[in-house]
């Protein structure tokens, strides 16, 4: 038997918060309730991941979201491996809350990206800010103020995306309610399949990173085959497009080998299929229109329910979005904090409190060993209204009195989950690799079948080689649930315990079309 932790009820929080926290959460009022992992993530560092969860602390307090606060969180966070921890009951109230909000007015989530889209015009302004010859990187003032537009911009991106996680994850989560919308449509037409309707309806029509990406590899490989002395050119310009694209949160940027690698593999097709490949990336957001307004005439959809798909296709690519800004930051920040290290190293940088960044930027030293930087990563927790860091024996005993475990029972041979993605509709075969960390992608060979927590963006050459995607968490809407779609790959999430049942070498079988897994 394996374990999984949940937290105990929060009465039992409060006496030690009193020692363990400042003053400030002395006199916080807990609810009487389970708290519940609501994400959880591999390959992180504490530096950039106080973005996400300071954004999403902060997010009550942003008038036009109208999120009632969810009170305490906690991170915990062990070995580059973090769970964000939150109230149960005030996180399902709020998910409840803001779905309804969403269902009577669809159109929220177009304000969401406005806003998203503001505060990406902002992070990309800096970027070719610091990219300028004439940035002095020794103007510690003009460097302080850089620092500090990059994480406010960071923080907002997070403060706007909350609605969406929180929907997201939610007992009645959005993507559930979502695909019944779809499901009462397509039970009138015998003739449409639920699956490859909802999978339809929830892309967005406009090219993720990720896909632009891969279309400039796509154009470089034909222009090379034609014109050999432009390589390295369109190399430095993929560089400086997309150096950041598998940043992720530690780094490290794209290299000029990374990119010649992957050129090198696209250009062994013949230029006919290169052309095609290339076309089919350009006209993905007209097919995806034409597609959607296909079926919407097909279901004889009506106004608000179109608008309603529309609006969660959005918040689909939004997600996305805000993550990959949010490695173009951690890629700014470290461009920031490298040449000011002094004695520590990249690694150490990352589990440094941005507090704590800002004053080495300031005054060139931080008030911390490299020993508590090293607890910090070994384990530790961080009390979100507090900004509260605690490691070592106080953080384990306060998770052994606090949390439940959660027992799974790892000798089960099936697994239910949520088909995300059909791929071509056959039942896969392979040998599991467990991807939890990107230090773990070069496991996955052509042919297996990987399984993960959850995926992010670094994750993707392991995604492209894999014959099928396991998750453990995750909806429709998730990271793994979006690329598989694109790349047209087989892909179950939401199985809650893979990661934990299965292990490397195991030979399973994912049937997409009843949504299970199950051992050979």
């Amino acid at each position: 038997m394996g374990f999984s932790y949940v937290p105990n009820t929060a009465h039992e929080w409060y006496k030690p918060l009193h020692s363990l926290c400042s003053s400030e959460a002395r006199s916080a009022r807990l609810p009487h309730e389970q708290y519940i992992c609501v994400n959880e993530e591999g390959h992180v560092n504490l530096l950039t991941m106080e973005i996400n969860y300071q954004g999403f602390a902060d997010a009550y307090r942003e008038p036009t979201n109208k999120i009632p606060h969810f009170a305490f969180s906690v991170v915990e966070y062990n070995n580059d491996y973090f769970r964000y921890f939150v109230p149960k009951i005030r996180w399902q109230e709020n998910s409840a809350h803001l779905i309804k909000r969403f269902e009577r007015n669809p159109s929220c989530m177009r304000t969401i990206g406005h806003v998203t889209e503001t505060y990406a015009r902002s992070i990309w302004k800096v970027k070719q800010q610091m990219e300028s010859p004439t940035f002095d990187y020794s103007n510690k003032s003009a460097v302080e103020k850089i620092f500090d537009r990059i994480v406010e911009a960071g923080v907002r991106l997070c403060v706007y995306g909350m609605p969406i996680v929180i929907m997201e994850t939610g007992t009645g989560n959005l993507s559930a309610r979502v695909q019944l919308v779809i499901e009462r449509y397509a039970r009138l037409h015998k003739n449409v399949n639920l699956i490859e309707a909802t999978n339809v309806l929830l892309q967005h029509p406009a090219l993720t990173y990720s896909q632009k990406y891969r279309l400039a590899l796509l154009d470089a490989a034909v222009r090379i085959k034609s014109t050999p002395s432009s390589r390295s050119k369109f190399i430095r310009q993929i560089i400086q497009d997309f150096g950041w694209i598998n940043f992720g949160y530690k780094g490290p940027e794209l290299s000029e080998e990374d990119v010649m690698r992957e050129i090198k593999e696209i250009a062994q097709h013949p230029l006919n299929q290169l052309l095609s490949m290339r076309k089919e990336i350009k006209i993905y957001p007209t097919r995806v229109r034409s597609a959607q307004h296909a079926l919407f005439a097909r279901l004889k959809m009506n106004a608000h329910d179109q608008a309603l798909c529309k609006a969660a296709a959005l918040g689909n690519y939004l997600k996305l979005y805000r993550k990959d800004l949010l490695f173009v930051i951690n890629s700014l920040i470290y461009c920031i904090l490298e040449p000011r290290k002094g004695s520590f190293t990249h690694e150490e940088l990352g589990y440094l409190a941005l507090s704590e960044a800002r004053a080495l930027i300031h005054s060139g030293r931080v008030n911390i060993s490299r020993k508590e930087l090293r607890e910090r990563k070994r384990y530790s927790l961080h009390f979100s209204e507090t900004q509260k860091i605690v490691t070592g024996k106080n953080a384990r005993m306060f998770v052994k009195k606090h949390f439940e475990k959660n027992e799974v029972d790892t000798d089960l041979r099936v697994l239910e989950g949520q088909t995300a993605s059909l791929g071509d509709g056959r039942l896969v075969e392979g040998i599991v690799k467990i991807v939890i960390n990107v230090s773990d992608i070069s496991k996955v060979q052509p042919g297996d079948i990987m399984v993960s927590t959850a995926t992010v963006p670094p994750m993707l050459p392991a995604m492209k080689c894999a014959a099928a995607i396991v998750t453990d968490v995750g909806g429709i809407t998730s990271h793994a649930a979006i690329v598989a779609r694109e790349l047209n790959k087989p892909c179950v999430i939401g199985t809650k315990h893979a990661t934990k049942v299965f292990k490397d070498g195991d030979k399973i079988l994912v049937d997409v079309r009843h949504g299970y897994v199950r051992k050979v």
